[in-house]
């Protein structure tokens, strides 16, 4: 989009882009140009729909290539990883680089860990999307959650559908 567009967009609420800026640029008789595309294409504007995008592509419906070496059947590592003695990765599962996982950790099924995550021991994490840079302390139980970039989450620490960035909690 160009910057002149992305002006037009109110600040301070939540704006929907093909229900008010787009209509709003017709009306001005500002030119707006579509693109028909052939493949996967998905709105990930809900929380819902964003984990559906990652839930497709690790299963493979998207041809989107997936980052990391296929180690299993649905297990993509990166490099540098490191997998403590007892963890269980349960595919589909994705990892990023130079990721730590703690001893009798259990990651999976439909998990995406991004790049320098920690994990410590005893974590159980499933159905969860965790940006980089996060640290999981011991004996965490996280199902369901979407973790922004540089989150802590304490040890024994129990999440269910947790949505959390930088800024707080979002939805838990």
């Amino acid at each position: 989009m160009e910057k002149q567009v992305l002006r037009e967009i109110p600040e301070g609420r939540e704006v929907s882009i093909e229900r008010e800026t787009f209509p709003d640029l017709i009306e001005k008789q500002a030119r707006v140009y579509g693109k028909v595309i052939s493949g996967y294409w998905m709105d990930m504007g809900t929380k819902d729909r964003y984990r559906k995008i990652h839930w497709d592509l690790l299963n493979r419906v998207s041809r989107l290539q997936i980052p990391g070496q296929e180690t299993g059947n649905g297990i993509w590592v990166g490099s540098g990883v490191e997998i403590g003695p007892g963890a269980s990765l349960v595919p589909p599962v994705l990892i990023g680089n130079h990721v730590k996982i703690g001893e009798r950790s259990v990651i999976g099924p439909f998990s995406v860990i991004g790049d320098g995550c920690e994990i410590g021991k005893n974590v159980r994490c499933s159905e969860t999307i965790m940006w980089d840079r996060r640290l999981v302390n011991d004996s965490a139980y996280l199902n369901n959650c979407i973790f922004g970039y540089e989150l802590e989450i304490g040890s024994r620490h129990i999440l269910h559908e947790a949505v959390m960035n930088r800024l707080g909690v979002l939805q838990a």
